[in-house]
């Protein structure tokens, strides 16, 4: 399932983070179709293209260690940033940033982390749907 993820999951980011940067979703509220909704500024969008390019890279060049590696690093910073920005908007924006300040980028990061924790260490384990049979992570 964490080739699924990174594969997946990295055209979502991708797809969200060019909306962002040509007026879809962003780079501002006014240049979002959702207004101040739903939109995400020039460094989300950035975040987001950046991160999409490496999960789809890591789905096809990585092994599934390796893999599951990525897809847990990327589930944990998913799930930060969606709580961070409902817990601390202002200064988690002005200590990274990125402008998490509505509810509906928060609720993506946080899908995208649960769905990466999710890929990582709940499906592997159980064999749902296709997943791999994984070995517990070790350093």
């Amino acid at each position: 399932m964490t080739k699924q993820f990174l594969g997946y999951g990295g055209a979502i980011m991708i797809v969200i983070g060019i909306l962002g940067l040509i007026g879809v979703l962003g780079p501002t509220a006014s240049g979002s179709i959702f207004g101040s909704g739903w939109f995400f500024d020039m460094g989300q969008s950035w975040i987001n293209i950046v991160v999409g390019v490496i999960a789809i890279l890591s789905a096809y060049i990585l092994d599934a260690d390796a893999r599951r590696w990525i897809t847990g690093i990327i589930g944990i910073l998913g799930l930060i940033v969606g709580i961070l920005g409902f817990i601390l908007p202002s200064s988690f924006s002005a200590i990274l940033g990125p402008n998490p300040e509505n509810i509906v980028s928060n609720l993506f990061y946080l899908v995208i982390g649960v769905w990466g924790a999710w890929a990582t260490w709940g499906m592997a384990e159980s064999g749902v749907m296709g997943g791999e049979r994984q070995r517990p992570i070790t350093a």
